[in-house]
């Protein structure tokens, strides 16, 4: 757990799972720093190997979590998922509550031993395909790549990622299974908002 009185929150799941939405609200509700781990991901000619593990730059993001933990502000350039490249910066700053969530945060050590709280959404593929392809047509995602290409990316991450982002659930102090739990629903269901309180 982070020493001081700042705290870390781990949240993760498969892609598609509900994760950002959820830690944004968490967020706002604990008014907290929240960092993306896909503002690490390495742009794909940088990453080591095509492992999946290997598309984040895990040691950055660590580096990003320890710096906010102990006080100091986070200056990045992160991952931006349509163009595929890094673009910008951003400015991160340090707040009591520290909120990272991701699809492999519970694989870096570091976040796994700092966290209070880590937390898996455990969600049907069938229903995080669908959600990923609904974001894929709302916000355009992946250019210079067709449709059908990326669709059928989405529809192989039951085989080529799903394994491996399931077995952080052993790492994981609450695991969200239930359907009624609605993550992703608009507005923010009570039942979320009431869930998150009890981080408070």
């Amino acid at each position: 757990m982070a020493s001081g009185d700042r705290r870390l929150i781990a949240v993760t799941g498969g892609s598609g799972a509900g994760k950002t939405t959820l830690a944004r609200v968490l967020a706002a509700q604990l008014d907290a720093t929240l960092v993306l781990q896909d503002w690490f991901l390495r742009p794909r000619p940088e990453r080591p190997s095509p492992a999946f593990l290997e598309k984040f730059d895990f040691a950055a993001m660590e580096r990003a979590v320890h710096q906010l933990l102990a006080g100091g502000r986070v200056r990045i350039a992160p991952f931006d998922q349509k163009t595929r490249s890094r673009t910008g910066d951003i400015t991160l700053q340090p707040r009591p509550v520290c909120i990272v969530e991701g699809v492999a945060v519970l694989y870096s050590p570091i976040v796994r031993r700092l966290a209070s709280e880590r937390v898996f959404l455990d969600v049907p593929a069938g229903e995080r395909e669908d959600r990923q392809i609904k974001r894929l047509d709302e916000e355009g995602w992946y250019v210079g790549q067709s449709r059908d290409e990326t669709v059928a990316a989405i529809l192989a991450k039951k085989t080529t990622e799903d394994p491996i982002i399931l077995r952080q659930i052993r790492f994981a102090d609450r695991i969200v299974n239930d359907p009624s739990f609605q993550v992703c629903a608009e507005p923010v269901p009570a039942v979320l908002l009431e869930w998150c309180r009890r981080f408070i």
